[in-house]
């Protein structure tokens, strides 16, 4: 065996691993796979609930992992730590970024783990009937259950899985924050959105507050000591109050923007 040293071509900065295998079949990127258990760990199948407690990684495009180990006889790359694309499923349903994905009924798709398991890793993206490239797919097997399959990046680190994780706690003043921006948004969102959004928001709101205080006071002191100004004034209040709903509209913005994102 060899092993050989590549630029980085991985989508994060770290440290990524690949091995070479021998697959019966041409698999695309982002398929994930596991062992065949007649092959001595040689030969590589695509993963499927009957062998994911075989899975050994996802399939990547050739030079695309910081450090490779490999054979002349090998046809086959896989990821075995790293950062990579992985073919997703929502069979168990969204996946949401820190979700742990293994194995799915649908050849070298997985799927979001919802109980004690063998996960190839953890999803850096969410994946939904509505992310881009997701493919709606009726199963057969699954008394025609309708789903949706795509790619996203998965943090590829092949371990055993306990089960669901215990949701984080939401403070009970919060909770009413959290509930009213996925609504917004569509979407999960995590605590620490919810607590930035929200800072953001306040932020906007104390400079209005502070801006709108200050020209009120003065534009009373200008008005006291020469009424014949009170055109100016007027004028000078229309521009602040402009500018105070100017600066709502960024922190909201900025709220939107930091719910939107992954």
């Amino acid at each position: 065996m060899t092993f050989f040293i590549f630029p980085t071509y991985t989508y994060a900065n770290s440290l990524s691993l690949s091995s070479g295998y021998d697959s019966k079949n041409v698999l695309q990127v982002g398929t994930l796979v596991s062992f065949d258990p007649n092959s001595n760990n040689q030969l590589v199948v695509t993963a499927n609930v009957n062998n994911a407690n075989n899975l050994v990684g996802t399939v990547i495009n050739q030079n695309n992992s910081n450090i490779s180990f490999s054979s002349k006889n090998t046809n086959l790359q896989v990821g075995t730590s790293g950062t990579y694309l992985a073919n997703v499923s929502t069979i168990n349903g969204d996946i949401h970024k820190g979700d742990r994905i293994t194995a799915s009924i649908i050849e070298g798709y997985g799927m979001k783990a919802l109980s004690a398991s063998r996960v190839v890793g953890t999803a850096l993206n969410n994946f939904s009937s509505s992310s881009k490239g997701a493919t709606k797919e009726t199963l057969s097997s699954d008394g025609n259950k309708v789903v949706y399959i795509g790619q996203i990046l998965v943090s590829i680190s092949v371990s055993d899985y306990s089960g669901q994780s215990t949701p984080n706690y939401v403070n009970p003043e919060i909770a009413p924050f959290k509930n009213f921006f996925q609504s917004a948004v569509n979407k999960q969102v995590t605590v620490n959105q919810t607590v930035t959004a929200l800072a953001a928001i306040f932020i906007g709101l104390i400079l209005t507050v502070i801006t709108l205080t200050v020209s009120i006071i003065i534009s009373v002191r200008s008005i006291g000591r020469n009424p014949l100004a009170r055109k100016g004034i007027t004028r000078h209040t229309i521009l602040i109050i402009v500018t105070v709903l100017l600066i709502l509209l960024l922190s909201v913005i900025t709220a939107y923007l930091i719910l939107a994102g992954n």
